[in-house]
């Protein structure tokens, strides 16, 4: 079961990462500037990511962190 919802929560990202490329070539005006800058927000969010959940997935409970981290990514999409 938890492997299904973390191959959602991938899909769902890439489709949020193909959608924001689109969108950020419509305001440079160039596919390539788009691209480079979803991509590096991109990877800047997976390293601090990566830096945090060192902390916060070390808990008693790591699928309750994830479940709220998750949570809190689809509150920030959709505001």
């Amino acid at each position: 079961m938890v492997s299904l919802l973390v191959l959602v929560s991938g899909a769902a990202g890439l489709a949020l990462e193909v959608l924001w490329m689109r969108d950020f070539a419509l305001w440079f005006g160039s596919t390539a500037a788009g691209v480079a800058v979803v991509l590096s927000v991109y990877f800047a969010g997976l390293a601090l990511g990566a830096h945090a959940s060192g902390r916060l997935g070390a808990g008693r409970h790591p699928l309750r962190v994830y479940g709220l981290l998750e949570a809190g990514t689809a509150f920030a999409v959709v505001v």
